[in-house]
C-alpha cells in the first residue's frame, strides 16, 4: 500500500523560500558594507602616511612644515623630481604597510595596484574632502582626516556609520596604531 505524499501549501512553500532569501541578504549586505568602508579607512590611512612623506620632504628643502595642503600641492608641481620621488616613496610606503599589516594577520591594502594620483593623495577617499594640517607650532604638525563622525541613511533599511579616519603627526604617530 502506498503512502501519501504531503503536499503542503504552496503559500508556506512561497513564505520558506523568501525568508531564506531574506536571510541571506540580511547577512550578507551588512558584511559587504563593513568590508567597504574598512577599505576606505586603510586607504584613508595610507594616503595619510604618504603625506606625512610628503611633508618631510618639504621640509628638507625648506627648513620648515607646510601648513596647507596648497603649498604641498605647489611644491609637487614646481619640483618633478619631488613628485616622481614621491611614486618611490609611496610603493616603499605601501611594502611597509603590507608587511606590517601581515604580521598583525590584516587585510593587505586592496588598493596596492590602482595608481595614486597626485590629487588622490590630499583627499579622503570616503567623501573626496580635503585633508587638514594643523601646525600648533612651527616644528610640528598633524594631518588629520576631514570625516566628521555622523549616520547616513544609505539604503530604505541600512545606515552607513561614517567615523573620522584618525591623525598622524610628524613623528609618524598614528592615532589609530596602539602606544
Amino acid at each position: 500500500m502506498a503512502y501519501p505524499i504531503p503536499k503542503g501549501s504552496i503559500i508556506f512553500k512561497i513564505l520558506i523560500v523568501t525568508l531564506a532569501a531574506v536571510l541571506v541578504f540580511v547577512i550578507y549586505f551588512p558584511s559587504k558594507m563593513w568590508k567597504y568602508q574598512a577599505r576606505e579607512e586603510n586607504e584613508c590611512r595610507f594616503r595619510m602616511m604618504a603625506l606625512t612623506e610628503v611633508q618631510h620632504r618639504y621640509f628638507l628643502k625648506n627648513k620648515m612644515y607646510a601648513d596647507s595642503l596648497e603649498k604641498l600641492q605647489k611644491f609637487l608641481t614646481d619640483n618633478p623630481q619631488e613628485a616622481a620621488l614621491l611614486d618611490t616613496i609611496i610603493t616603499e610606503v605601501s611594502r611597509l604597510d603590507t608587511a606590517e599589516k601581515n604580521k598583525l594577520s590584516i587585510p593587505v591594502r586592496l588598493y596596492f595596484a590602482v595608481p595614486i594620483t597626485l590629487d588622490s593623495i590630499f583627499r579622503c577617499p570616503a567623501n573626496g574632502l580635503p585633508y587638514t594640517i594643523s601646525r600648533p607650532v612651527p616644528d610640528k604638525y598633524e594631518i588629520i582626516c576631514p570625516l566628521a563622525p555622523d549616520t547616513l541613511q544609505i539604503y530604505y533599511v541600512f545606515q552607513k556609520r561614517i567615523q573620522n579616519h584618525g591623525s598622524i603627526n610628524q613623528n609618524k604617530e598614528a592615532s589609530w596604531k596602539p602606544k
